[in-house]
């Protein structure tokens, strides 16, 4: 709506921008994710490429500042063990996992992640083949058994 706070101008050189005004969203049946929506007023996402680097920013505007540092420590914990759970057979993406600062400014958790536009192909089609070599190393499944749990992506 225009005057909502989440209403701006892109960055230079978005070619993808989005936001989402998350009050009075009716709740979810996750209750974790339903507490988060709860605090949070609202979401922008942007995906830009400036002087040579693919840049990609989220900015989750919560109701208060003591929330956004609570916030981001969750989401710093959340990535240290992202890293921890890919490194064995997903090394690219614990690496760029890595690439991911979190700050707070006052109310907002601010997630952001930079690339060398050059290599960003490159290291996905890096990532496409360690999920094919992690799929060959897993065991065959045996009709009539649950399959097992995910060790990453």
């Amino acid at each position: 709506t225009a005057g909502s706070a989440l209403v701006k101008t892109p960055e230079k050189g978005a070619f993808l921008y989005g936001a989402v005004d998350l009050n009075g969203i009716p709740q979810v049946a996750d209750k974790n994710l339903s507490q988060l929506l709860s605090n949070a007023a609202g979401i922008t996402m942007c995906a830009a490429e400036r002087e040579g680097k693919v840049i990609a920013t989220v900015h989750l505007n919560t109701k208060n500042a003591e929330l956004a540092t609570q916030l981001k420590k969750m989401i710093d914990g959340v990535k240290a063990f992202g890293e921890l759970a890919t490194k064995a057979e997903h090394p690219t993406v614990s690496d760029l996992l890595g690439k991911v600062q979190v700050s707070v400014d006052e109310t907002s958790v601010i997630g952001t992640f930079e690339h060398d536009s050059k290599t960003i192909l490159q290291t996905l089609q890096k990532i496409d083949e360690e999920n094919k070599s992690a799929a060959r190393k897993a065991p065959p499944a045996v009709p009539g058994t649950p399959a097992p749990a995910s060790k990453g992506l």
